[in-house]
């Protein structure tokens, strides 16, 4: 079934009564754009993002509007004629798209990530020649993480390097857990991840599970920086690795606390810095007792492999 896309052009202060109109005319739901809206979510979430893709931005700012989704068969197209009778056919965009659009156009722009020990694919392809190397499959869901950012290519390439028989990997705003997989399938022995999405840290465990390493993973919702239990949690395992691809505020505002989650020894990988921001996290890795190991860059980002200084 194919739908189409209806975008009506609205002043802010005309949504709420022209969702009434809608929903009078028997339209079963409404998505609303307000630039206003977004710039406010922009403002007062600033631990969530350092950089926001131009291609967002120039979405909203044709102002706002609302969005309503009907059939494209007779039924829908007739809703879709009251609906231009309604509030005005000049105020009218419309876009056919079809069903499995919806769901599966993203997954066109996810592919197979070959690194040197690893091979990261979507869990709907099947590999036809895998090298010899250790597959991984990832089914992202609704949470960030298929290996394609530079920032979690960055990651993966470290935990490669740095990750062995044995270890304890701790994984901070885990996502869909790639990076903790991806260390129990090089040999990890057990890894912990934590989200402050509760449905990130559900998808983490389905994808352990999925490459046979559940057993070896765990998985927690919370915001590590401020829940005390979390942090206690942490400080009694003791970890060998404890990566963090986040953003930069985020890293600047773990680095007072992840060195009592590290074994003597232990590495702290953190990526997700922006390059504007880079010098920031490198003062506040300093300042906090670490030394940094090395630096990798990717495209406008940064990774950095730190450890805490040896005193004595």
């Amino acid at each position: 079934m194919d739908y189409i896309t209806v975008r009506i052009a609205v002043r802010p202060p005309e949504i709420e009564s022209l969702c009434e109109k809608l929903m009078d005319l028997g339209v079963g739901g409404v998505q609303i754009e307000d630039k206003q809206d977004f710039e406010s979510f922009l403002e007062h979430n600033k631990d969530y993002w350092d950089y926001v893709d131009a291609n967002l931005i120039t979405a909203f700012d044709g102002g706002s509007c609302v969005k309503v989704y009907v059939e494209n068969n007779a039924e829908g197209r007739s809703m879709l004629e009251r609906i231009k009778d309604t509030v005005g056919a000049e105020r009218i965009t419309t876009l056919i798209s079809k069903q499995e659009d919806w769901a599966n156009n993203w997954k066109k722009y996810f592919q197979p990530i070959e690194l040197e020990r690893i091979i990261i694919k979507p869990a709907w392809e099947t590999l036809s020649d895998t090298h010899g190397k250790t597959v991984m499959s990832v089914d992202p869901g609704m949470s960030f993480g298929s290996g394609q950012h530079e920032t979690t290519r960055m990651c993966l390439e470290f935990l490669e390097q740095y990750v062995c028989a044995g270890a304890k990997v701790l994984d901070l705003g885990c996502g869909s857990g790639i990076l903790s997989v991806a260390s129990l399938l090089l040999g990890a022995a057990r890894a912990f991840g934590v989200d402050i999405d509760p449905a990130a840290a559900r998808v983490a465990r389905e994808n352990a599970k999925e490459n046979g390493v559940g057993s070896r993973f765990g998985s927690a919702a919370g915001n590590i920086v401020s829940d005390s239990k979390l942090q206690k949690k942490a400080a009694a395992e003791k970890y060998d690795i404890v990566a963090a691809n986040i953003v930069a505020d985020v890293i600047i505002a773990l680095c007072p606390h992840v060195g009592e989650w590290m074994r003597p020894g232990a590495v702290f990988i953190c990526s997700g810095i922006i390059d504007t921001r880079v010098e920031e996290a490198v003062d506040a890795l300093l300042e906090n007792d670490f030394q940094i190991k090395e630096k990798r860059r990717n495209g406008d980002w940064y990774a950095i492999v730190s450890e805490r200084r040896k005193h004595g």
